[in-house]
């Protein structure tokens, strides 16, 4: 079993080091302490994944034996769950641990890029969205540097084996960094664009504003030529009903104009009766004998 143990820790090279080590059947309390020293040692920061990988390679083979294989005692079977156990408790501090570091290197980066950012603006105030930008150009940039560093890695290791595994990773290296200046350039024309498109937006919005107004101005014009209209319409009506009645009036007047002709045809005098009316006065003589001599009587009252 011990032997069967120590072949399963070696079947990666991503295994942990903790358990690269015989298990030796000496007091557990020494051997937790021991690990325990070994966790917390700061060379000693692996990921989620290798650690998941690592509880899954101690655990305990619940199949049933295969012919020629011995079954397990009670103690290899005690130890086995002690480790499954010890591992498991390991994984949870190794995962705390990382929240942990990656939690404060988060805290000291936004330190940094906020210091950073106040010097360059000079020590003025910085808003939010200028530190969220330059934390994500930040961000950008490291994991090119981190691909960069990882590819160098795994091709020295890959060509470890050969001659020519420097080579590979510095022609992968040049072939990550022109792609990485073809990025900038693109984003740098991409920019250009944003900001072309930006500017032919306002240009965009100023000219439907325009086309409100404008579109406004021939509404309010419309409604003024529909009252215009209605109002035409309407003096259209009275002008046509006075004109009748004019007409009416006009032959009214007519007919009796034409009455009072008819009339005064059959209610014509003779010419003895047009005489003029001063016909007595003509026929009027004086008195001879009338020597005006009773206004002297009269004359001495009115003097």
């Amino acid at each position: 079993m011990r032997s069967e143990y120590s072949q399963s820790k070696y079947n990666s090279e991503n295994s942990l080091p903790l358990l690269e080590e015989p298990v030796s059947c000496a007091s557990p309390r020494v051997q937790n302490s021991s690990r325990k020293n070994k966790l917390l040692s700061p060379g000693l920061i692996i990921s989620n994944n290798s650690a998941s990988w690592h509880t899954e390679n101690v655990e305990v083979r619940s199949s049933l034996p295969s012919q020629g294989q011995v079954i397990p005692s009670g103690d290899a079977i005690q130890r086995n769950v002690e480790l499954e156990a010890l591992c498991a408790e390991q994984a949870v501090m190794i995962k705390q641990l990382s929240s942990q570091i990656n939690l404060s290197l988060e805290q000291n980066l936004q330190e940094l890029l906020l210091l950073m950012v106040k010097k360059r603006n000079g020590g003025s105030q910085v808003n939010g969205e200028e530190f969220e930008n330059e934390k994500q150009r930040w961000m950008e940039s490291e994991e090119g540097h981190g691909g960069i560093a990882e590819v160098k890695k795994a091709a020295a290791k890959v060509g470890s084996k050969g001659k020519k595994g420097s080579a590979f990773a510095s022609a992968l290296a040049a072939e990550l960094a022109t792609s990485r200046i073809e990025r900038e350039k693109e984003r740098a024309h991409l920019k250009h664009e944003n900001r072309v498109l930006k500017l032919q937006l306002r240009d965009t919005a100023e000219a439907v504003h325009a086309a409100g107004e404008l579109l406004v101005r021939l509404r309010e014009a419309e409604e003024a030529a529909s009252a215009t209209q209605e109002k035409y319409g309407q003096a259209q009506q009275e002008t046509e009903k006075l004109r009748r009645q004019m007409e009416k009036l006009k032959k009214k007047h007519a007919m009796e104009m034409a009455t009072m002709k008819h009339y005064l045809a059959e209610s014509r005098l003779p010419e003895s009766a047009l005489e003029p009316l001063d016909y007595y006065e003509k026929n009027i003589n004086p008195l001879p004998d009338d020597d005006m001599s009773w206004r002297s009587a009269f004359r001495t009252s009115y003097q």
